[in-house]
This record gives C-alpha cells, sequence and structure tokens, in this order.
C-alpha cells in the first residue's frame, strides 16, 4: 500500500447511537455527526486528542462565518452542511495522507537517526506498559504490528500527549548530542486538564467546543499544521502558536512511521516543537487555569503567570467543581475561567444557546511517571449537569457550595474515625491512614447522589432550597457511613482508654460525631465557600 487518505480511508472509532460501534473517515465523520454519540476510541487522551484535530478543520472550513450569530444557526439545524468540510478536504487531500511520500500526516518523511532504523511501537501506544508486557491484552504480533486505522490514531495520540524523556536523536537536529535528543517536556496536551463540554451528539459536542468569536485569533496566520510549510527534521523551541487551529495541531514531536504489508511495524520518535504552557489561555480554549507562584518567582515577574489546571488523579471531579468553574478572577484570585466556560458564558447572553440544554462535563488528563518519561494513567470523569450551572451565577454557586457542604460533613466522619482508633489504643502514625480511609468511603457514597441531584439543578429554582435539600441527603449519608464504622469497632474501643487523664471510647465519639453533623447542619450558610485548592500544584 503507498496511500491511506485518512479522508476516505475508515479510522476514526466512533459510537453510533444505535450503539454500534463503527470506524469512519474524516469525511463520514463530519457527515454523520448527527447520527454519532461520541468518539470511542482505544483511550480517553486519544478521543480528545482526535477531537481537537476535527475542531481544527472545522474551525478552518467554515473560517469565513465566525461569530456568535453564525455559530447559533448552525446549532439550529439538526446536522452539518458539509459542503465547506468537502471543499476544505479536498483542497489539502494529500496532507491528510498517512503514507504520503513527501508529506506524510503529522509525520516527517525524511526524519531518520544516525543509526537508522526504528524503535518498537511500544513507544507509539499509550496503553502498552514500559516493560512490563504482561499488564497489556497485547503480545506478540498484537505488540509488534497493528493496522494502519490503528497507527493513524496513536501519531495523533502522540503528538498530543507524548511522555517526555530522552527521544531518538534525528539527522539534522542540532540540539542531538550523542545521537540522543534530550528531554523537552511532555507534549501538550499532556499540560492541561482536558474538559470537553459533551451534547447529544458529537455535532452538537463540536459545535459546544467551538469558541468562535471573530476576535479568537487572525485566520490568516492561525494554520494548522498541514496548511504550514512541511515540517524540517530539527526540533525547535523559538516557534509560538498563532491561534486555537495552530495548538491544536501542535507537532510536540518528529514522527515517522515504519510500514510493511499495509501494517505499521515500527516508529521513529524525535523531539518536535517545545511550548510551555504558561499564559496560552486565550489560545488554549480546553482547560481552566491557576495562578502560580512558582512561575512567577522563576520568571522574576510581579504579574499573575497562569498555568493550566491539571486534574487531580483518584479525586472524583464534582469535588473540584469550584476550580473548574472559576469565576473571572480579580488581581491576586488563584484561578481563573477557561475560554471554554467565557464562551458558553457568552452564548447564553446571547440568546444563541437554550437555557434548559443539558450537557456532560468530561474531564480527561493524562498522569506520567517519573520525571514525565513514562504514562501512568489517564484521568477520565464524566458529569452530567445542566447547562445553568455553567452560565448560571446561582446556580453555579448552589453546585459550588453543596460540595462545600460535603467536605464539612466528611471531615467530621474523619474526625470521628480517629476517635475510634484511638479508644481502641491507636495514636500517631496510625490515625492519619483512618482518616484517609474514611473519608475516601464516604466520598464514594456521596459520588452518585451528588450527580443525581446535580442533575436536577434547574434556572429558576430556588438554589437555596435545592442546597438545603442536598445537605440533609449528604448528612444522612455521612451519618450511616459513621454508623458501619462504629459497628466495626472493636470491643476495647468501647471499652475506652485513658488518653491525655481523658477516657475515650466509642459512645463519646459516636455523640461528639452526631453533635457535630447537627451543628454543620445549622451552621452552614451560603457564603461558606473557601478558596479552591491548589495542593499539590506548584509549578
Amino acid at each position: 500500500m503507498t496511500t491511506f487518505d485518512l479522508t476516505r480511508e475508515p479510522w476514526i472509532k466512533v459510537l453510533l447511537a444505535s450503539g454500534e460501534e463503527a470506524e469512519l473517515s474524516l469525511r463520514d465523520v463530519f457527515d454523520r455527526a448527527h447520527e454519532i454519540t461520541r468518539l470511542a476510541g482505544e483511550l480517553a487522551t486519544q478521543d480528545v486528542a482526535i477531537l481537537r484535530l476535527l475542531l481544527a478543520i472545522l474551525r478552518r472550513s467554515l473560517r469565513d462565518r465566525a461569530g456568535v450569530e453564525a455559530w447559533g444557526d448552525l446549532w439550529q439545524q439538526d446536522g452539518l452542511d458539509t459542503e465547506p468540510v468537502h471543499r476544505y478536504l479536498d483542497e489539502y487531500q494529500g496532507r491528510f495522507d498517512l503514507l504520503h511520500p513527501e508529506r506524510p500526516f503529522y509525520q516527517v518523511a525524511d526524519l531518520r537517526t544516525a543509526k537508522g532504523g526504528f524503535t518498537e511501537l511500544a513507544r507509539l501506544i499509550a496503553d502498552m506498559p514500559t516493560g512490563e508486557k504482561f499488564f497489556t491484552n497485547r503480545a506478540g504480533a498484537g505488540a509488534a504490528t497493528i493496522p494502519l486505522a490503528e497507527a493513524a490514531r496513536w501519531v495523533v495520540h502522540t503528538q498530543a500527549m507524548d511522555p517526555s524523556g530522552i527521544k531518538s536523536g534525528a539527522i539534522g537536529d542540532d540540539t542531538v548530542k550523542g545521537g540522543k535528543g534530550y528531554p523537552i517536556g511532555i507534549g501538550w496536551c499532556g499540560w492541561l486538564g482536558l474538559i470537553v463540554v459533551e451534547g447529544e451528539s458529537l455535532y452538537r459536542t463540536l459545535l459546544l467546543n467551538l469558541p468562535w468569536a471573530t476576535t479568537d485569533s487572525d485566520p490568516d496566520r492561525d494554520l494548522p499544521v498541514w496548511e504550514l510549510d512541511a515540517p524540517q527534521s530539527s526540533a525547535r523551541d523559538d516557534r509560538r502558536p498563532r491561534g486555537p487551529a495552530d495548538l491544536q495541531t501542535w507537532q510536540s514531536r518528529r514522527l515517522r512511521l515504519h510500514v510493511e504489508n499495509a501494517s505499521a511495524i515500527g516508529i521513529l520518535i524525535c523531539n518536535g516543537d517545545a511550548l510551555h504552557p504558561r499564559n496560552r489561555f486565550r489560545d488554549e480554549f480546553m482547560t481552566s487555569w491557576r495562578r502560580s507562584e512558582a512561575q512567577m518567582k522563576a520568571l522574576g515577574t510581579a504579574e499573575d503567570v497562569w498555568m493550566p489546571r491539571a486534574h487531580q488523579t483518584n479525586r472524583q471531579i464534582w469535588r473540584s467543581l469550584a476550580a473548574l468553574l472559576a469565576d473571572h478572577p480579580d488581581r491576586g484570585s488563584e484561578m481563573k475561567q477557561g475560554r471554554w466556560q467565557e464562551w458558553l458564558d457568552e452564548l447564553q447572553s446571547e440568546g444563541e444557546l437554550p437555557r434548559g440544554e443539558s450537557v456532560r462535563l468530561r474531564c480527561v488528563g493524562m498522569e506520567y511517571g517519573s520525571q514525565s518519561s513514562t504514562t501512568a494513567d489517564v484521568i477520565d470523569d464524566v458529569l452530567a449537569l445542566p447547562l445553568a450551572v455553567l452560565t448560571d451565577p446561582k446556580s453555579r454557586r448552589a453546585a459550588i457550595e453543596a460540595v462545600v457542604d460535603a467536605e464539612k460533613f466528611v471531615k467530621r466522619l474523619g474526625t470521628l474515625a480517629m476517635d475510634i482508633e484511638e479508644a481502641s489504643g491507636g495514636s500517631g502514625d496510625a490515625l492519619p491512614p483512618v482518616r484517609d480511609a474514611a473519608k475516601e468511603e464516604a466520598y464514594g457514597c456521596l459520588d452518585e447522589p451528588y450527580r443525581r441531584w446535580l442533575a436536577r439543578l434547574q434556572v429558576g429554582d430556588d438554589p437555596q432550597t435545592q442546597r438545603r435539600e442536598w445537605q440533609q441527603q449528604a448528612a444522612q449519608i455521612v451519618e450511616g457511613v459513621g454508623q458501619r464504622l462504629l459497628s466495626s469497632a472493636s470491643p476495647s474501643a468501647w471499652i475506652g482508654h485513658l488518653k491525655d487523664d481523658q477516657t475515650k471510647d466509642a459512645a463519646l465519639a459516636d455523640r461528639r460525631f452526631r453533635a457535630g453533623l447537627a451543628r454543620e447542619l445549622a451552621d452552614l450558610t451560603p457564603d461558606d465557600i473557601p478558596p479552591a485548592s491548589t495542593q499539590g500544584e506548584t509549578t
């Protein structure tokens, strides 16, 4: 095979509204976007990387229709008028050929190293663990060769999410030392706590993630990679994105597939265009932002420096709602609204987006291992909610306050767990693990009830009445977890232990716990919202 035209060959995995899975070409994805529920590739990070590719194509295809009113016209349609998209793909069709001899898609045709050769496909495929191959279902031929359709998906993913670390040293790259390309950082999207607003179909999802103000960028300068001059083998650290389409197709790496018998059997991955994420909030739409004291210090500036806010591993996304839905900050504020949220606010204020619309907020991110040189885990959480929670200040505040309420109740439970442990004779280092395990159990029990409560929030209802309903429900759930802790307490905990001239026993712990929950219910007010946490985000 000498060609693999991504505009016509099926390669994008999707889930259809019928429940069937399918592989479609670029043209078919746009033609059938209204029939597609969502992208359905190997990893959530792969789906977001391909979604960004689709958004760049759509932005360029419809660049003469930018603006709120034009967006509203598209929203009123049942599906996409794909004639402009097909014209655009016709114009650049050769640039979407995975095997083009001079300009292969997302690759460099003459990419080579001094030693020649390619590395194994494990470097390309993110769900293949490094070293420990028995943790994957891929083995034998499945690990040595993959179809071109899958290879194309991983090429897009690698440009977006590739780990840092030493890469192959490309001939012609003057940054190479000793045949090695030394680390320039993770792929662009690896920095981001990605946020995708999902609608009922891929067509709706594409529109909801297409901020389209005429002031966003200069369409004559904001070009995706296939409209730029051919990429060179050398890595670059002096190029800067000129808008969202440029950034959505950013070439973090120089790649070249090794293909035989219509299958990929190897890959060459070299350094590409290095890019630091500080203050990229006008060009990058799919993340929220946090103020970084560390970056301000490193740059020696008193001006605010904004970094993408990463999602926290092993933490349900609703618990970070205050940071995700940050309002426009004053000087010195810790959080900054993402452009995705600003755009939804703008559409609502202009009357182009129905207030009663329900969406899903999908939060996706990549967790990296030591020195960001390996892939450790993928973060993927979905929160269904009314659009009002994203755009109506009162509904948004009620949703955030409800999370704070839950935190207060769970904190009381953590104290109960430590009191029971002390009543059993435990002390010192034994206390925090017991507390943390109890709190995680409580958050697990609150997870589905909070999501159901959030999905019922509507503009026009009294948000504080709804919040009070949640307080009663959350307190009851946490109390139930507390009673299970007490029922499993050891006999010695009920007998009690003397500590600091006081007897501590399970009965006393129970009374303190119940009284504490009652005080929280009595004291909580609409203003009880602490600043959003940025713990662990220091760069």
